[in-house]
């Protein structure tokens, strides 16, 4: 039983630590990815990228991007919900989890024109969060929109699929803010994540093998007794 408990302290200590270390991996080489792209800020140096060349533009969202969320004016969003009463109908928030894509085509603006994000299936992110206010007979609110606006600082990260004087770009993600915003963001949350899994992985071994550590603490208490007894005799 001894040797099981602590082997199933090992395995989880073990686990939470290898889930963080590999998430704050992840997040480096992604904000890695991002700071090895030169950003392209003008319409004139995209349109003459060769086609299926990987790049990042960084512009703001074109005043012609229509609007897909009138209520807050965002030109793509994702809609979020969650319960917020447990099983037993007792008021309980719980995780936020995406409902609703809406990422449709976008114009970004660049100095000296403009560039076309023809796809509607790239990756939204770092977008404004919305909570939509709870009716008075609850406590919490079960929506939340997460998007952008137009007029908004973004990078898109994706590869050229025509150029000319509007060139067009297939993305991968579309994320608000700046080239160095996004990677910082990205590293934060990696060291964040990292902490977190190492706090969990001491408090899930010292609960798991509570009793071993309070054995081996009475046995060397015990031990130091004993010593001391020896001694004055």
């Amino acid at each position: 039983m001894l040797n099981r408990r602590i082997l199933l302290g090992a395995l989880f200590v073990g686990g939470a630590l290898l889930c963080g270390l590999l998430t704050w991996c992840s997040a480096s080489r992604t904000a890695n990815r991002v700071e090895g792209l030169s950003p392209i800020t003008r319409a004139s140096v995209l349109g003459d990228m060769s086609t299926g060349k990987p790049v990042l533009i960084e512009g703001q969202i074109s005043q012609r991007s229509p609007i897909t969320l009138q209520d807050h004016g965002f030109v793509a969003y994702l809609r979020e919900g969650r319960a917020i009463v447990d099983s037993k109908g007792a008021p309980s928030p719980g995780n936020w989890s995406v409902r609703e894509r809406v990422t449709p085509p976008l114009l970004i603006e660049l100095s000296g024109g403009r560039a076309a994000i023809v796809n509607d299936d790239y990756v939204l992110e770092n977008g404004k969060t919305v909570e939509v206010k709870p009716s008075a007979f609850e406590r919490y609110s079960d929506t939340r929109y997460v998007g952008i606006e137009t007029g908004e600082p973004v990078i898109a990260v994706g590869v050229v699929t025509a150029r000319g004087a509007q060139p067009e770009l297939k993305a991968e993600f579309v994320a608000r803010g700046t080239q160095a915003s996004y990677a910082a963001s990205q590293r934060n949350a990696g060291v964040i994540f990292f902490v977190i899994s190492v706090v969990v992985a001491m408090l899930g071994g010292i609960f798991i093998l509570r009793d071993e550590a309070r054995g081996i603490y009475v046995k060397i208490k015990r031990a130091g007794g004993s010593q001391s007894r020896s001694q004055s005799v």
